[in-house]
């Protein structure tokens, strides 16, 4: 198994600002939280009334951070988790924040290729096999005709 890579702090702070706007109750970024195997013992130390969601999700990121491996995994779950959301939560006060939020963890996550859309994964390895289908076709046809693969120029074929 390779090494998971810490988030890249766009991504950190995009999943922050979705708690923040997506959630709308504490119960919900506890149950977010936990489902995605935070310690209880983690979430329970910051969940106090003095912080809001946006903290409490700060402060548990940062001790994620220190975890090493074992926290970059939660994290990235957290944030597999917030990405499946297609919509912030019925009763979240501003729902047009909470959409914003959604959309901008899911660029981030896509511009910085830390979750890969399996969708777009799938098209891109069929694109590739089919590419690849294609050059061994035109080494085989070069080779019928006598002529060397490396005489041929990318793309004029």
């Amino acid at each position: 198994m390779s090494a998971v890579e810490p988030l890249p702090s766009t991504v950190q702070a995009a999943a922050i600002r979705a708690c923040r706007d997506a959630l709308h109750w504490r119960d919900d970024l506890r149950t977010l939280f936990l489902t995605a195997e935070v310690p209880r013992n983690l979430y329970d130390k910051h969940d106090l009334s003095i912080n809001s969601k946006a903290k409490m999700a700060r402060l548990v990121s940062s001790d994620l951070q220190e975890r090493d491996q074992a926290g970059f995994e939660v994290q990235r779950r957290i944030v597999e988790d917030l990405r499946r959301m297609s919509k912030p939560h019925p009763d979240a006060p501003d729902q047009a924040a909470g959409k914003k939020a959604l959309a901008e963890l899911k660029q981030e996550t896509t511009a910085s290729k830390v979750l890969v859309d399996p969708e777009k994964a799938a098209a891109d390895a069929r694109r590739a096999a089919s590419q690849r289908r294609i050059q061994i076709q035109i080494q085989i046809q070069m080779q019928a005709w006598g002529c060397s693969p490396a005489a041929v120029t990318p793309g004029r074929v």
